[in-house]
């Protein structure tokens, strides 16, 4: 794997991992509406569909790279 995109992997998954960890507080506290909770469902199932999917990883390292410079 190209040394580029290892990193760009590592950093979005560094990045959802973050954005599920917000959402889980949100989804947790006393403040909690059914939005946070589906926001979290949503979250959790775009990690999965980039973990299972190749062509969704390389649109989304084409628009990284694209916006990098």
């Amino acid at each position: 794997m190209d040394k580029d995109l290892t990193y760009f992997m590592y950093r979005l998954e560094t990045c959802l991992e973050e954005a599920i960890k917000e959402q889980q507080q949100a989804a947790g506290g006393p403040d909690s509406v059914e939005d946070d909770l589906a926001m979290l469902r949503v979250l959790e199932e775009l990690e999965n569909y980039i973990d299972r999917n190749e062509f969704l990883r390389c649109l989304l390292y084409q628009v990284y790279q694209k916006n990098l410079h």
